[in-house]
């Protein structure tokens, strides 16, 4: 649907015309007559040209426009398809296109401004590829200029349809298996408790009510007597993750900010506790809204739930902008993440990871009341802090790396000194390289439930 028609402009061009018919017609009463011929042609000229634009804004405010929606995983290349219909049977000629799109996404394929001609009775299709990325981003409203052939004439209005782009993280397959085999391989999923579960516990006299497929037939055999076999009871985690989606998360080179990097953790980890078949949960703290799971989900319904959350997050126009660590939007946020947080989570002891990045004062002191209001619950909380020194930037010349080493090894004392603050606070600080993060972090989850 065409917004509000607006009124046709004259440009400078057709003025210029206005005034010389003017001076030819002045010219022709004072002087020659011919002259005045010559003037009113170029009159009925511009006002031919006039009407055919004024039926072109008629057709084009009959027109309709669509711009389909696309989901994918971020990195890939996504298409969207932009269609503008004329059911008329004027051709609208010369109509300049602007297809506005989020500031947040690259376009790799396509443009955004073109000159098309909209046939009657038919449409034109336009297509745009766009490099995925994490969250949900906007595309349009169209904006449409129409002019004539000489420019003497413009109209301008815009369709108000909206696509748009999904991405969810990309979860590395290499380093979920990696996970599963570090923590098979030092023994930290064994609960050491006998119940249901696949690994060997111990031998005890047979009782009745026990399945008899546990029975040792071998040892009957043997000994004469029926014993059964106890599996260890697997252990049933339960992890929260909060994401700090603010301002100063989503500042960063294209694909490689804090945010990002702090949702493939999450993403991986989500992946890894779906085949263990654990509760999981995900709070995002954005800079004007909270996205969340609406409670602990088990397994691969949780994971997809944590996928989808992610993919339904939206990077805010303006938000790379600000510069103040200590933010009141920033620790305003925070605390209704806390407050969803403490509707979803069970009564049971449960493990919360916190990912943000460094702030000042007020951001110091925000973490630490959350910390603290969860740890009073019973729950186990961890701050994790990515340390930017080493996200793998690509693509960047040689001048363009000096310098990013310049801003990271500034930001990195920066973030050191906020760990060492909250520490001093007592806090629980995990501070890495984002790819050391997953394993420390099923580390804690598995020696934290061992025994529990």
């Amino acid at each position: 649907m065409i917004e509000e028609i607006t009124a046709i402009e004259t440009t400078a061009r057709a003025r210029a015309f206005l005034v010389l018919s003017a001076f030819l017609i002045a010219f022709g009463v004072l002087y020659r007559y011919e002259m005045i011929a010559s003037g009113i042609a170029l009159l009925v000229f511009l006002a031919g040209v006039r009407g055919y634009l004024l039926l072109a804004a008629i057709a084009l405010n009959k027109c309709s426009a669509s711009i389909t929606s696309a989901r994918g995983v971020e990195g890939e290349k996504i298409y969207v398809d932009v269609v503008i219909r004329n059911p008329t049977r004027i051709p609208i000629a010369f109509a300049e296109i602007s297809i506005r799109y989020s500031s947040f996404l690259k376009l790799v394929d396509g443009v955004r401004a073109a000159l098309i001609l909209i046939p009657p009775r038919g449409y034109t299709r336009i297509r745009l590829g766009f490099q995925a990325r994490i969250g949900t981003h906007e595309i349009g409203p169209i904006d449409v200029v129409l002019r004539d052939f000489f420019a003497f004439y413009r109209y301008r209005s815009s369709f108000d349809a909206v696509g748009f782009v999904k991405a969810v993280p990309r979860i590395s397959e290499t380093e979920v298996r990696r996970l599963l085999v570090f923590t098979r391989s030092t023994g930290l999923t064994r609960s050491r408790r006998s119940g249901f579960g696949t690994e060997f516990y111990s031998v005890r006299e047979y009782r009745e009510g026990d399945d008899v497929r546990r029975i040792l037939w071998k040892y009957f055999a043997y000994k004469r007597r029926f014993v059964v076999k106890e599996l260890e009871l697997e252990t049933m985690n339960r992890v929260l993750f909060i994401v700090d989606g603010t301002n100063k998360m989503v500042s960063g080179p294209y694909g490689y900010t804090p945010f990002e990097y702090s949702s493939r953790i999450v993403a991986s980890i989500a992946r890894y506790l779906s085949y263990r078949g654990d509760y999981m949960g995900l709070v995002i703290a954005g800079d004007s809204r909270i996205y969340s799971t609406a409670k602990l989900e088990k397994g691969r319904k949780g994971y997809r739930e944590i996928l989808e959350t992610v993919a339904s997050y939206r990077f805010e126009e303006g938000s790379t902008s600000k510069e103040d660590l200590d933010s009141v939007d920033r620790a305003i946020m925070l605390r209704e993440a806390l407050a969803k947080a403490l509707q979803i989570l069970p009564r049971e002891k449960s493990l919360v990871f916190i990912f943000t990045s460094y702030g000042g004062v007020n951001h110091l002191d925000t973490l630490s009341r959350i910390a603290q209001k969860l740890s009073l619950l019973g729950n186990e909380v961890f701050i994790v802090v990515p340390i930017t020194t080493t996200f793998e930037i690509k693509g960047l010349p040689q001048w363009g790396y000096a310098i990013y080493r310049l801003k990271a090894f500034e930001r990195t004392k920066m973030e050191l000194e906020f760990v060492k603050k909250l520490r001093g606070r007592g806090v629980k600080v995990i501070a890495t390289g984002a790819e050391h993060i997953p394993q420390y972090i099923v580390s804690l989850i598995e020696t934290v439930y061992q025994y529990h």
